[in-house]
């Protein structure tokens, strides 16, 4: 799960480490969102895995359409962030070359 997350967003140059990951993961453990439960690992006397799964999938969709919602307010505050650079309306429609070549001045706004 993870190397499909650090795939995703590595032509982003982002790569979060660790501890984000498990926080997020025990909020959505206080949430009830998810559960984890413990396994021995396969060959292994002693070698224990946490399994984390979904325990609530209406709240996991509620959750779900907030963080998309989130996402989208950031999106649209960062689009008129960039609006404001460039002098001119660019709306959903980004030039992602142009935001690279830029990221050094940009690197307020990301």
């Amino acid at each position: 799960m993870l190397d499909d997350f650090y795939k995703t967003f590595k032509h982003f140059n982002y790569r979060s480490n660790h501890s984000e990951v498990y926080k997020g993961l025990h909020e959505l453990l206080e949430d009830g969102i998810i559960k984890r439960s413990r396994i021995i690992k396969e060959g292994s006397k002693r070698k224990e895995l946490k399994v984390y799964e979904i325990a609530n999938k209406d709240e996991a969709r509620r959750y779900k359409k907030q963080v998309k919602e989130d996402l989208d307010r950031s999106m649209a505050f960062k689009i008129r962030q960039l609006e404001i650079i460039m002098h001119k309306p660019i709306g959903y429609i980004l030039d992602l070359e142009w935001v690279n070549s830029q990221r050094s001045q940009l690197r307020l706004f990301f």
